[in-house]
């Protein structure tokens, strides 16, 4: 492979990150450029050794390498052995020596000069003088040929003048890095008034500053010394920084260890930017890992540790006096409003009040809130590996002097030492010691934990017990906010009120347990210990009253209170278990294994199963034993019409309402996924009981109108709870139901669904059977038991009627009860149609009733599309809506369903596509902005479906006419559109990382040397003075011959590595975001497309934005690790004008510099610039999107396709049934790809709160998104409610989403979700009987029928029948009820 000799930084590593899960050309194109800079810069190493051997010639004054690469051995800084030193006169360096000191004492502030030249000699020259290291060596400029040392065993006069000159360099630097340490130090008092840019660029540009004022001292000295002298003037940086913030503390009259917390959370932020520019300084400068691990425990650790101590001792002083209650005086002397305890066996006599005890649980709390920070950044910079716990892991280890186990952090402890061993290879470690400062207070925190926690449970537990006299129900609070604790479980898990009294004691457990995370270690563990046993009594406390308060309801308290006491019991387990894992620790075992935790927690557990069973019992209960229990409605013999037909009956009206309420109380307080499904539950076994009781009844002919209603508006009510039950469209449709003989029993909410399913088609079988005219039923079924299928005598064995138990309650063979419905009637799983039926029929086995109660929103046809139905988008909204909970993969699954059909809605009719422009608010136009940034932030995130942001955005872009705003820049005067402002951020992150280096590349090639050390002349009395052997040429001298060709030279390379990473830039943004610049561009005009034939719309757009970079002084100046000189800006505006020439963007002639550079590059690198513009083009050509979606259209569409497949084909049941395997198979994939990409959007940036947002918008606006969704046939009922109704992007103050969470009597009351509930309706509902009846839609096996014939008004004995039914019943009497042989035969 050519190695492009001249074009060095071509193949540096670049940030630029490829989105998400890349696809697969943006892989290849990633391996490939990984591999080609792999080469190449290999090949740079052992070219540039070459030329440096090549450059050495006679100034080597001992053996040549022979071989480039054992030049490397010559060049160790840590290595000088191999340095051969030449013959410098003794006089000569005397002379100059002597001259450096006159000329440093002459006059002031001379340092930089000198210091400039030491180093200009030291790498022109390589000149290496006594105890230095080479600076450049630390830079990435190249290395300087070290040719000759001064020897250190000199005369002594030379050795005196050399110390004395490095001696009044170095108080020098450390006077430059003093201001920084004393600014940080200031940082706990003083209030910032310079604008925050400033302040930014301040912070900036220190770091910087600070890494050249330390390579300047290893440059004088060597890394040991260095880091000495700069580890003390850091630890006097931190203590003046935690001096200043005790002295001022913000609070006012704060005193004692209020005062000691406050403070140290005061200067915890400024600790933590110093240690973070220290290690980034440090590393800049080469320090070994073990030197800056020790820097770290001697000048932060050390010293934060000492002065806690000596502030911990004087506060203890204090506290000891104001503490100390007189002799015989302590009860009088204690205080009401904190809990004063005095310590068993006390250490010293003085005790710790409950807010002392908060004061030193906060400092800890701050403490570790700083140990993790510094963990973190010493992780990033690579000092440590936090990943699990090993020798060197600072988590879980209490830190003592290894001279002494038993001394205190003021005696023996590191930080009374400031050297540093760097040296030893002994593995170092962060040395966290501040915990020795608790020590001394162990017994009063201890014995204070103790006494506190069972005082605050004591008098929770009292006002409880004074509340519940007064009011019988339970009172409920929020879950409280825990700040810095990780929660242990998902968010669809955690409750959402639980018992007011419990969550005050537990939230003062919480407070204390950063306290109780503080105390590992010997020394400490009473405290932990302490914390440990009165959590486990307090949790058992709690308990033991949530169980008195759950067996008073009913009788005694309201339902609600279940609800809460559910909620309650789970939050305290999943507190303990939080508990558990925050004090596991490795290295030992807990007490939290043992039985001190486990018993609290099992105890927990058991409570919660209880409570769950018993709330699903008396739901169950006040159904069958209250509401549907109604004489009046259940005279099935009566001969008068039920209030004429006006109405259901009340006991279904009240079973509607009181599962609407029971949904709101378990929404309201339990975690989503249980509220789920007790609710699901509760539905199933209540309709199980009405399944019983219609299949038994035996109405007369006037009230079969009332079964008809009562059964109709069953099913409407589980078809409204149904949106709240299921969690996704394949429990809606029962798309992967079985048939089940039994109900299930602690299963998931789907399971419950399933057997709901089936029990409201056996309603629909007694509807039809009981309920269907007789002539229709006679012409159907006239044929016998051939017009239910052929079924063999062993299956009509098996369908016999099950034996009925004393009372009427169904047994099975053994005489225990059965799951089966009472009476003759039909089983969940009996009436399954055979497989030539489920064939013809496709997915309508279990969800068919849908249909036939709500055929405006479930057609037919539509049940048997699936997902790709038209009204499919109806039911996810629904789904959406009615949940417990905000669910992220049904909300993406909603987003990207028909197209991102919803969005769409949402944008049309939005004020953007308004007929005529309208004044709107400003507030109103920010709402809309933000929610705009949402959805492009969301949808150019999905890189599987890349066109889905084109659609959504095409319209709007369409009707402003806004395609042209991708080619040509934006107004100054006009103020861009959200959404585009959003696009070109996306496309500024890959063009900023190029300016960065760009920057760097300008900023390192203007000279050999950084520019802030070439801005000194030296005097020619030093010039004078340097020794004629070591060949010295000043930089004025030999600059002039270089800086001809300098600025064309750094334009080709600066030009050569943006076409070289040009294909790595484009394939870090986004698919979707690369698909819509390569749609916009068909949107351009024919002039425009002309001009960007060349590198098309997307690289234009890429390549503009770097120019308005490189043009840009201030964004520059915000990129570059230190200021600008103005020969850099000059040399990245040539490079502006010379990219803008070699793409034709320059208008008008170019310069005769720019034609220079770009002739030069293709001179040495022919055809370049078009070979990387078409790898660049080709990452955005068709097939890649193609592919990208071809995994994701296969998943969602495969298992539709297969079955379809398989239905036209009807070739057997074992196709049937691999058809149907494949689609569940095929659904798994495609819900485990949302769950990768909703994994890979929380990931990003705000990508939770962008979807959270989203899903905010679609909730609020529901009802009207449902009315402009719907086709005309579901909106024929009321269309003119929807005029008012209007859209809104404004969220309220206090909004939440879940609706129906929301329980308004009056509302819910008459209505079914957003329909009215009319009663009066239902009896005059026309029903397709001829549909209903077809033998592929009956689901019943003889025996069903039978028993359900037999409940028919005209079966009845002594029914009045008109001579033409009187024939059709006898046919049917004789055909279904066949006369049983007699003995003669």
């Amino acid at each position: 492979m050519d190695w492009q000799q001249d074009f060095p930084y071509d193949h540096t590593v670049v940030d630029l990150l490829l989105p998400g899960v890349p696809g697969e050309a943006d892989i290849q194109q990633l391996l490939r450029d990984t591999e080609e800079k792999l080469k190449l810069n290999a090949c740079s190493i052992e070219q540039s050794l070459k030329d440096l051997q090549g450059r050495m010639g006679e100034h080597w004054g001992g053996e040549r390498p022979s071989s480039p690469t054992e030049i490397l051995q010559w060049f160790n800084p840590r290595n000088p052995s191999g340095l051969k030193p030449v013959a410098t006169g003794h006089q000569e360096l005397l002379e100059f020596y002597r001259a450096l000191q006159q000329y440093l004492k002459a006059e002031e502030n001379r340092e930089e000069v000198v210091l400039q030249l030491l180093v200009n000699i030291s790498y022109q020259c390589g000149v290496c003088f006594p105890s230095s290291s080479p600076l450049a060596s630390r830079q990435s400029s190249p290395l300087p040929s070290l040719l000759c040392t001064v020897r250190e065993e000199s005369a002594p006069e030379l050795q005196d003048l050399w110390e004395d000159v490095r001696l009044q360099l170095q108080r020098h630097l450390l006077k430059k890095l003093e201001p920084a340490g004393a600014r940080e130090g200031e940082e706990g008092k003083e209030v910032k008034d310079e604008d925050e840019e400033e302040e930014e660029e301040c912070e900036a540009s220190r770091v910087p500053k600070r890494i050249l004022c330390l390579q300047q001292l290893l440059f004088l000295y060597p890394e040991s010394q260095v880091l000495a002298r700069y580890q003390r003037l850091r630890t006097k940086a931190v203590q003046a920084l935690i001096q200043t913030a005790q002295a001022g503390s913000p609070g006012a009259g704060e005193r004692g260890f209020q005062r000691l917390a406050a403070g140290f959370q005061a200067a915890a932020p400024a600790l933590v930017a110093m240690v973070s520019e220290d290690l980034h300084a440090l590393n800049a400068v080469g320090a070994e890992p073990h030197a800056t691990l020790a820097f770290l425990n001697r000048a932060y650790l050390g010293a934060v540790s000492a002065e806690l101590a000596a502030l911990m001792e004087r506060e203890v002083q204090g506290a000891l006096k104001d503490n100390t209650p007189p002799k015989g005086k302590a009860g009088r002397r204690q205080s009401r409003s904190k809990a004063t305890v005095v310590p068993q066996e006390p250490v010293r006599n003085f005790s710790l009040t409950s807010h002392q005890l908060g004061c030193l649980t906060g400092l800890a709390s701050t403490l570790l809130e700083l140990e993790q920070k510094v963990e973190e950044l010493a992780s990033e910079v690579g000092f440590l590996n936090c990943a699990g716990e090993s020798s060197c892991s600072p988590r879980g280890i209490l830190k003592k002097s290894r001279e002494d186990p038993e001394a205190t952090p003021g005696e023996g402890s590191s930080a009374a030492t400031p050297d540093l061993i760097l040296n030893s290879a002994e593995a170092v470690s962060l040395e966290f010691e501040w915990r020795g400062a608790f020590v001394e207070l162990v017994p009063q925190m201890a014995h204070c934990v103790k006494v506190l926690l069972e005082d605050v449970c004591a008098r929770s537990l009292q006002q409880e017990e004074v509340a519940r006299a007064n009011s019988a129900v339970l009172a409920l609070g929020s879950v409280p906010q825990r700040q810095g604790i990780a929660l242990t479980c998902l968010e669809r898990e955690c409750p959402k009120m639980i018992a007011k009294f419990c969550g005050d004691v537990m939230k003062e457990v919480d407070n204390l347990l950063p306290l109780a995370i503080v105390s590992r270690g010997d020394p400490l563990l009473p405290v932990r210990r302490s914390f440990v046993d009165v959590s486990a009594r307090v949790a058992l406390a709690l308990v033991g009253r949530l169980q008195e308060r759950a067996k008073e309801v009913p009788a005694d308290a309201p339902f609600q209170n279940l609800c809460g006491l559910l909620a309650t019991s789970i939050y305290i387990r999943q507190r303990l278990e939080h508990y558990e894992s925050e004090l596991t620790d490795s290295a030992r075992t807990w007490p939290l294994g043992t039985q001190t935790h486990t018993l609290p927690i099992q105890k927990c557990w058991d409570l919660s199963s209880s409570l769950q069973d018993q709330l699903a019992c008396y739901c169950l209960s006040v159904c069958a034993s209250s509401l549907l229990h109604d004489a009046e409605s259940h005279h099935w013999a009566d001969p008068k019409p039920f209030y004429e037909d006006e109405r259901c009956s009340f006991s279904v009206h009240m079973w509607h309402y009181f599962l609407s309420g029971v949904r709101s109380d378990l929404w309201g307080a339990l975690p989503p996924e249980l509220a789920r499904r007790l609710l699901a539950q509760v539905l199933c076994e209540s309709l199980q009981l009405l399944v019983q009781r219609y299949s038994r009844a035996r109405p007369s002919y006037r009230r079969v109108q009332q079964v008809r209603s009562d059964i109709t508006a069953i099913l409407l009510c589980v078809q409204q709870l149904l949106w709240s039950v299921c969690e996704g469209l394949g429990e809606l449709l029962a798309s992967e139901a079985k048939s089940s003989s039994s109900l299930p029993g602690s299963s998931s909410a789907a399971d419950w669904v399933v057997a709901a399913h089936g029990l409201c088609m056996q309603l629909l079988n007694v509807l039809v059977v009981v309920t269907a005219p007789l002539t229709e039923l006679h012409g159907t079924f006239q044929s016998g038991p051939e017009s239910l299928g052929v079924q063999s005598a062993q299956a009509e064995d098996e369908d016999a009627p099950p034996a009925q138990a004393e009372g009427g309650a169904p047994t099975d063979s053994e005489g225990a009860p059965s799951s089966k419905v009472e009476g003759d009637a039909p089983a969940e799983g009996e009436g399954v149609p055979s497989p030539k039926a489920e064939d013809e029929n496709p997915g309508l086995d279990h969800a068919y009733w849908l249909a036939v109660i709500n055929p405006a929103v479930f057609p037919e046809q539509s049940l048997r599309d699936g997902v790709s139905s038209e009204e499919s988008c109806l039911w996810l909204l629904r789904l959406l809506g009615a949940g417990p909970c905000f669910s992220p993969s049904l909300l993406l699954n909603t987003l990207l369903h028909r197209d991102c059909l919803l969005l769409r809605t949402l944008m049309a009719t939005s004020y953007l596509f308004a007929e005529e422009p309208a004044e709107v608010p400003p507030e109103s136009q920010e709402a809309v902005d933000r929610f705009l940034e949402a959805v492009v932030c969301v949808l150019a995130s999905l890189s599987k479906v890349p066109r889905v942001l084109t659609l959504v955005l095409e319209p709007y872009l369409n009707k402003t006419q806004l395609w042209d705003h991708l080619y040509n820049p934006t107004d100054s005067g006009r103020l861009e559109p959200a959404m585009l402002r959003c696009i070109r951020a996306m496309v500024s992150r890959p063009t900023d990382s190029l300016l960065r280096q760009l920057v760097t590349i300008v900023q390192s090639s203007s000279e050999d040397l950084p520019g802030s050390l070439l801005q000194h002349d030296a005097p020619e009395c030093l010039l004078s003075k340097v020794p004629k052997v070591w060949n010295y040429i000043p930089h004025d001298a030999r600059g002039k011959d270089n800086s001809k060709n300098s600025g064309k030279s750094v334009a080709m390379q600066a030009l050569s590595f943006i076409f070289t990473n040009l294909p790595s830039a484009v394939a870090s943004l986004a698919l979707p975001v690369r698909f819509l610049f390569v749609f916009a561009e068909k949107r351009l005009s024919q002039h425009a497309r002309q001009q960007l034939r060349p590198t098309g719309l997307l690289l234009w757009a890429l390549l503009t934005r770097l120019c308005q970079g490189l043009e840009d002084g201030e964004a520059l100046e915000r990129l570059a690790a230190r200021p600008l000189e103005r020969g850099a800006k000059e040399r990245l505006a040539l490079l502006s004008e010379c990219l803008q020439a070699s793409v034709g963007q320059q208008r008008g002639v170019p310069k005769p510099a720019v034609h220079m550079v770009l002739q030069g590059l293709e001179e040495r690198r022919p055809k370049w610039i078009s070979i990387q513009l078409h790898k660049a083009r080709k990452l955005c050509c068709k097939s890649v999107f193609e592919r990208a979606e071809s995994e994701w259209l296969q998943d969602k569409g495969g298992g539709v396709a297969v079955a379809a497949a398989a239905a036209a084909a009807a070739a057997a049941a074992s196709v049937a049934s691999a058809s149907a395997s494949a689609s569940v198979t095929a659904a798994e994939a495609s819900e485990l790809k949302t769950h990768l990409m909703v994994l890979e959007l929380s990931h990003r940036a705000g990508g939770s709160q962008h979807l959270g947002h989203i899903y905010h918008i679609i909730t609020l606006n529901e009802e009207l998104l449902w009315r402009r969704l719907s086709p005309p046939h579901v909106l024929s009922e009321d269309p003119p409610q929807d005029s008012t109704l209007s859209l809104t992007f404004d969220l309220p103050d206090g909004w939440t989403p879940s609706p129906a969470s929301h329980f308004n009597p009056l509302t819910q009351f008459d209505h079914f979700g957003y329909d009215e509930f009319d009663q009066a309706g239902l009896s005059q509902r026309e029903w397709a009987w001829d549909a209903l009846l077809q033998p592929a839609y009956r689901r019943m096996s003889q025996v069903t029928f039978r028993v359900l014939l037999r409940n028919r008004w005209e079966m009845q004995e002594g029914a009045e029948l008109e001579d033409e039914e009187k024939v059709l019943v006898d046919h049917l009497q004789d055909i279904w009820f066949p006369p049983s042989p007699g003995p003669s035969s």
